[in-house]
């Protein structure tokens, strides 16, 4: 079992860059004692953000099912929902991938956002799991292929807004009664989507995980935002 308990300390942003680009979002660059992490932001008003966590033994910004990730976060900028695409330091260790995942936390609360949502990938639900337990701001998880190391993790986790979970029949990194086990696991409220003939990066069935995603989204967004 992974050493999860070694980055419970407070996490320190010491400096923070945003500089534009030619595309919709802008390069974030979150200076920390640990070194400096780097993210795709695309702003937007409102008071509730969305941050996409890939596999955290993939590294850069990576996105399944077609670059989902992208396609979402340009959809959702108009509808007032910011999101921001994480690319961890050292993908291979959990413990410093849950680090980063709290200084994007941290960096979205700094820019006013109160509630977040995460989507996360194939390792990087471990990850949003854990940071969930840690942290009341991350209101639901969706998880996308999720594959589950820690899972105690499992029982004490319960975001008030619940999860989505999407499995593949074809999942070569995680069988689909593990992935199915997984969500009995979770606290409601939940939600499943089981996708066949797919396999553990949703390609096959992109436009499914994409609508399925966005509607996720848009419910939220319909929903009143949280007492302060």
């Amino acid at each position: 079992m992974h050493a999860w308990n070694e980055n419970l300390s407070p996490v320190a942003l010491e400096q923070i860059t945003v500089r534009p680009t030619v595309r919709p979002y802008r390069l974030a660059q979150l200076g920390t004692p640990r070194g400096r992490v780097d993210a795709y932001y695309y702003p937007s008003t409102g008071s509730r953000a969305v941050l996409y966590l890939a596999a955290t033994r993939t590294d850069g910004f990576v996105s399944p099912a077609l670059n989902l990730y992208p396609r979402l976060a340009e959809e959702m900028q108009p509808r007032h929902l910011a999101s921001l695409r994480l690319r961890l330091r050292k993908p291979d260790d959990p413990s410093e991938c849950l680090y980063d995942l709290r200084v994007a936390l941290q960096f979205l609360q700094n820019e006013g956002f109160n509630e977040v949502a995460v989507v996360a990938w194939g390792f990087g639900c471990d990850i949003a799991l854990h940071a969930a337990a840690l942290e009341p701001r991350l209101n639901r998880l969706c998880l996308l292929s999720p594959v589950v190391e820690d899972t105690e993790v499992l029982r004490s986790v319960q975001p008030k807004g619940g999860y989505l979970v999407v499995n593949a029949d074809r999942d070569e990194s995680v069988p689909l009664e593990e992935g199915k086990r997984i969500f009995k696991a979770l606290a409601e409220p939940k939600e499943s989507l089981t996708l066949s003939h797919c396999k553990h990066r949703l390609n096959e069935k992109s436009v499914d995980v994409h609508l399925r995603v966005r509607e996720w989204l848009r419910a939220w967004l319909r929903q009143e935002p949280a007492a302060a």
